[in-house]
């Protein structure tokens, strides 16, 4: 016998959740009478800001490094407490690397100069880190063009993009971008915005500034639930629905259809969206 109680209940609940579906996809610009922010004009009210500091260590330090320069053991762990390096740090919570270890990463992207016969430490970080640190020191003027860029008019762009997507109260405060060689990856932690020189040599500035605005979006922004596996029932599908609402609204900002990397970066060029 069919209990038609429960069947109500479930109809309703099945209901609900298209209802969900469909506002998900309102919200992610399908529909709605709010316009899109337009993404080729500075915005006039801009108090956003790019720091670059941590780069400038970073090359200046290369420098030293490619000249065959006997660099100090206390140079190469100083730049683990560069402000905007310690910033990124920060961010990797306890995974954060020790001043040593970062030191070693970047005296291992410059190895051929300065290895000096010495056998390298085989280590999947270090390894990693060396070539994404190398990468971006390589390709330092294009590097340093795309930033030039970005600071004039992408970061703004980027601003604009995030108020149209976050609400104000969750926004940062002050708006600023740290970029700096890292892996390639952005992150979005307590109110620091973090992106990788070598993402912005393979993809641009204006599509950095949407990845920006989706990690933001999702940081600070998507709808908080209990994962769908911690649940059942149509509590789990509803939880189901909140998690693709959230993906789908931040690969919406992302444009992720439309990504794209150049084969320059020899792992990001690889990858096919």
């Amino acid at each position: 016998m069919i209990n038609h109680q429960v069947l109500h209940h479930k109809f309703h609940t099945f209901s609900v959740l298209i209802l969900l579906i469909l506002w998900a996809a309102a919200l992610s610009g399908c529909g709605g009478d709010k316009a899109a922010p337009d993404q080729t004009r500075k915005s006039a009210d801009c108090p956003a800001t790019i720091d670059i500091s941590g780069w400038h260590a970073f090359t200046a330090l290369g420098d030293r490094l490619l000249a065959s320069e006997n660099v100090p053991r206390a140079d190469l762990e100083a730049y683990a407490l560069e402000p905007a390096v310690m910033v990124w740090r920060e961010s990797m919570l306890t995974l954060s690397p020790t001043p040593t270890k970062l030191g070693n990463w970047v005296e291992g992207a410059f190895w051929t100069e300065q290895g000096d016969g010495r056998k390298q430490k085989l280590d999947a970080d270090r390894y990693q880190y060396a070539e994404s640190l190398r990468l971006s020191y390589d390709h330092r003027d294009r590097i340093n063009q795309l930033l030039e860029k970005f600071g004039q008019e992408g970061v703004c762009q980027t601003l604009e993009l995030a108020r149209f997507w976050v609400d104000q109260e969750k926004m940062p405060a002050p708006f600023s971008v740290t970029l700096l060689p890292t892996k390639p990856e952005l992150r979005s932690h307590a109110g620091h915005l973090i992106a990788d020189t070598g993402m912005l040599l393979a993809g641009g500035g204006a599509q950095l500034g949407r990845q920006i605005v989706g990690v933001l979006y999702r940081d600070v922004q998507a709808q908080q639930g209990k994962s769908p596996l911690d649940v059942e029932g149509g509590a789990s599908i509803a939880q189901t629905v909140r998690v693709l609402m959230n993906e789908g609204t931040a690969a919406w900002i992302e444009d992720m259809p439309h990504t794209y990397f150049d084969a320059v970066h020899p792992r990001l060029g690889k990858v096919e969206l």
